[in-house]
């Protein structure tokens, strides 16, 4: 046997064994708008190499090594927010760390806004019988003194237009919170004592 009918024999034994470990995945999220991507048999069900299309054309596509989780009830969110425009809400796996959400806009079969927002801890009614989220990014952990890194709680409003960062209650909670409002994004380099 030469060389290259050995090298094309292992790997096409590669190529057999990686076949057999993740198996594809699809949902239709919409009667247009559908995900595909590869889940691995030998975990849990998070799904990887994500694609989106919308009647078959590729829109978006995550990299190889993001993944997404289909199996809870809450994602994915997929919201009609105009003609032709849809707001798509997709949970990123971040372990060992909290979850993330990729929120997609996209209008008229392209992505036009792609924004990362923390995955939600509560929601509740306000006045306006509008739904808030609220949600961190990440948990934090006290140091000796009672000091953590600055994490703001960021709210969300549910709107006709999608779900909307509701800035004046962000920075009015976190003000409270912190004593000062810092910014939307999290900061490692300032170490406060929250006031909850």
């Amino acid at each position: 046997m030469n060389y290259f009918s050995f090298f094309i024999t292992c790997l096409l034994s590669v190529l057999s064994i990686s076949a057999q470990i993740t198996r594809p995945f699809k949902k239709n999220l919409t009667a247009s708008i559908v995900v595909t991507g590869l889940i691995d048999n030998e975990g849990p069900d998070y799904v990887f190499n994500l694609k989106c299309m919308i009647n078959g054309k590729i829109i978006y596509k995550a990299d190889s090594l993001t993944e997404f989780e289909f199996d809870k009830k809450t994602y994915p969110v997929v919201s009609q927010i105009g003609p032709n425009k849809f707001q798509l809400l997709l949970e990123q796996n971040e372990r060992p760390n909290k979850n993330i959400i990729l929120d997609l806009i996209i209008e008229n079969s392209k992505v036009v806004s792609k924004v990362i927002i923390p995955s939600f801890d509560s929601s509740f009614i306000n006045s306006n019988k509008q739904k808030i989220y609220c949600g961190i990014y990440d948990y934090n952990q006290e140091d000796e003194h009672k000091r953590v890194s600055y994490m703001p709680t960021l709210f969300f409003i549910d709107s006709k237009n999608g779900l909307l960062l509701d800035s004046n209650r962000t920075i009015s909670y976190n003000k409270k919170v912190w004593g000062k409002f810092y910014g939307f994004t999290p900061n490692n380099k300032l170490n406060l004592k929250p006031k909850y």
